[in-house]
């Protein structure tokens, strides 16, 4: 049995994750995960080096190694520390929907997931935004193990989420065809499908 938008939780985090704190906008390992965040959306992963995004954070190289033991350690962080917020904001927003008197609308539910980046990271540089949602892109289309992981730690958690909003919403919709793809991909039986789709939205 499907569980209900309502009672299904998400987490972002892997339980290694630096305290939000220590992550803090102003610290270093903020300023490192910023660094790291320009240096990976600007040259990729392959092209990146830890001296790089040291010298980007103004800080030793030895910090980060410190931090994060590693360049694939320290590439995995840049997306936990975003999608830990991202999905913790967006998930407040479905819970609220689907515990008020009122229908919840694919329209609403829409409306949650494309919740622009700016209103969550108040404040934030508009560019690291941007070389994250290239980043994003990134891994949504890489075949490789790292890519995969990013995937399935961080996006498909919450995409499932919005796919079981889809689907509890559709059923006030399925006669009209103008919600018809929509519904389909929030229909039971394509696990995979949706899973894919739902991460692009």
């Amino acid at each position: 049995m499907k569980t209900s938008p309502q009672a299904r939780k998400i987490s972002g985090s892997t339980g290694t994750a630096a305290p939000e704190s220590d992550r803090a906008p102003g610290s270093r390992l903020s300023a490192i995960l910023n660094a790291a965040e320009r240096v990976f959306g600007e040259h990729g992963y392959a092209g990146a080096s830890m001296r790089n995004i040291a010298e980007e954070a103004g800080v030793a190289q030895a910090l980060v190694h410190y931090h994060y033991a590693n360049k694939d350690k320290l590439y995995e962080a840049v997306f936990e520390r975003r999608s830990s917020a991202i999905n913790q904001h967006r998930g407040k927003l479905l819970d609220a929907l689907f515990a008020s008197e009122r229908t919840a609308t694919i329209e609403d539910v829409l409306t949650i997931a494309f919740t622009p980046l700016s209103k969550i990271f108040h404040g934030e540089d508009p560019a690291n935004l941007a070389l994250y949602i290239q980043l994003v892109a990134s891994v949504s289309l890489g075949s490789d193990e790292r890519s995969r992981r990013i995937r399935e730690t961080y996006y498909d958690p919450i995409a499932e989420r919005f796919i079981d909003a889809l689907h509890t919403s559709c059923q006030a919709y399925r006669a009209n065809t103008q919600h018809g793809r929509i519904c389909s991909l929030s229909a039971p039986g394509s696990k995979r499908m949706r899973s894919t789709d739902a991460r692009r939205v």
